[in-house]
């Protein structure tokens, strides 16, 4: 099927280089996840029709565009002579129409069929640090880490997974990163 969408995604900004080497800024941007069709298979029989019923889906062949706003705040910083960079930022997410896949299967066995459909809402609250130290002439080492706290604020009881207060899936509560960046001087012949 053809999905076509027409959507404005503002994103507000603002910025104040508080000394030469610190930035301060805050940010408000929308953003979306195109929705789609449903495979129109075996969605007719009546096992499915009994599962969509269960779970209040009136029509299973396409499922709404998601949306998400995120607020975030933070410091960019240039230390000891632009040798350290330090960033930290804070975050607020929030997150509306969850498009979520569910098997038909477990509100009826004899349907086997999948539909996505939009169940819910989700707030993520998060901090970012990033740390770059140039150790030496040729050496700049980094550490990032990332903690989180996702959960459903709106959900529907028929889906698993989607009841309020659970947390939100395939979204860790703590991410951390090292790395290490070597710069080779040219050789001239």
């Amino acid at each position: 099927a053809s999905i076509e969408e027409d959507v404005t995604t503002p994103r507000f900004a603002i910025a104040y280089a508080a000394t030469e080497d610190i930035n301060l800024y805050a940010t408000a941007s929308e953003g979306f996840r195109i929705g789609g069709s449903n495979p129109a298979g075996n969605l007719d029989t009546p096992g499915c029709q009994r599962a969509l019923e269960k779970l209040g889906i009136s029509d299973a062949g396409s499922f709404d565009s998601d949306s998400v706003w995120n607020y975030e705040a933070g410091i960019k910083s240039s230390l000891l002579d632009n040798t350290v960079h330090l960033n930290v930022s804070a975050f607020n997410v929030q997150w509306t129409d969850l498009q979520v896949s569910t098997a038909l299967s477990a509100y009826d066995d004899t349907c086997g069929a999948s539909v996505v459909a939009n169940v819910g809402e989700a707030e993520l609250n998060g901090v970012e640090l990033e740390l770059k130290a140039l150790v030496t002439d040729n050496l700049e080492v980094g550490m990032t880490a990332e903690f989180n706290d996702a959960e459903l604020t709106k959900g529907d009881p028929g889906v698993p997974g989607a009841s309020v207060g659970d947390p939100l899936k395939n979204v860790p509560d703590f991410a951390a990163t090292l790395s290490a960046q070597y710069y080779f001087e040219p050789i001239n012949d």
